[in-house]
């Protein structure tokens, strides 16, 4: 409603510099269909707009390869770096999700980190058998 009537939707929430989308990557943890995410988008919510982790870092550190792919899209940096140093590749490997770390790492262009995440999936798959 407040998008049709052409509400920014990049606007902060509070204090906080937090948006929208931003907000709903933080607080929940989407899935597809992504209705309210596609809507922001489609209504030129930036991606990138966060003075902290970017919604495409707190997916990744979330596992949800489904919404970074949404969000990487829409042009969110991959590359991008948080307060921390890290970037989203990274916090996916930190919160153990290697295949969405593989996959950004990939992304990304770092072949080394994507080698890196590869050989512990099969280390993992090797001694499990």
């Amino acid at each position: 409603m407040l998008l049709r009537s052409r509400a920014n939707p990049n606007s902060t929430l509070d204090a906080s510099g937090e948006t929208p989308l931003l907000a709903i990557a933080r607080r929940r943890f989407p899935w597809p269909p992504f209705a309210v995410e596609h809507a922001l988008l489609a209504a030129r919510a930036d991606p990138e707009r966060s003075e902290e982790m970017t919604p495409l870092m707190w997916a990744a550190s979330r596992g949800n390869m489904a919404f970074c792919n949404l969000l990487i899209e829409a042009r969110a940096e991959v590359s991008r770096q948080g307060p921390s140093g890290h970037r989203a590749v990274e916090l996916a490997a930190a919160a153990g999700h290697d295949r969405v770390a593989a996959s950004l790492a990939k992304l990304a262009g770092d072949r080394k980190l994507a080698a890196d995440v590869h050989e512990k999936d099969l280390a993992e798959y090797n001694s499990d058998g």
